[in-house]
């Protein structure tokens, strides 16, 4: 049936837009939640963990990461894309941002500057507007449990 054929991929595309915007702003979500086949899940592990690995680097960019990938950057555009439904720059800046909410709840005592350096952000004001823009809260209220 032609029109039940349409719903379904409509609902298929909708629930895929509705799971890559809870992964941004979501900081608990595993990516892995993201991709269905194992190729995916591969290349999105170690997206993550090269992102991880120079998490405190400021300097690290999408030519250094499609290139620890072993990634043309357009190809490394389309795969992030098509599985995140965000650029490779915006990609890197969730990682970025999720570890920072991740340090923010769990370190005590641990200042916003703090954090901000050590996840490779060159100033704290620049971070709290990222990371305000991606979770709706200022990283000093997410400090202190608010939501």
């Amino acid at each position: 049936n032609r029109k039940l054929l349409q719903a379904r991929c409509r609902n298929l595309i909708k629930s895929r837009k509705l799971l890559q915007e809870s992964f941004l702003t979501n900081p608990s979500l595993a990516i892995n939640k993201l991709v269905t086949n194992s190729l995916d899940i591969e290349l999105m592990k170690k997206a993550t963990d090269v992102v991880e690995k120079h998490i405190d680097n400021s300097k690290f960019d999408v030519n250094m990461f499609a290139k620890e990938l072993c990634l043309g950057r357009t190809s490394l555009y389309a795969k992030i894309k098509g599985i995140t439904g965000k650029t490779p720059n915006d990609f890197i800046l969730s990682i970025r941002l999720k570890k920072a909410a991740f340090m923010l709840r769990s370190e005590a005592g641990v200042s916003v500057a703090e954090v901000a350096y050590s996840v490779g952000f060159t100033t704290p004001r620049y971070f709290s507007k990222c990371f305000s823009d991606q979770f709706g809260i200022t990283p000093s209220r997410y400090t202190k449990g608010e939501s």
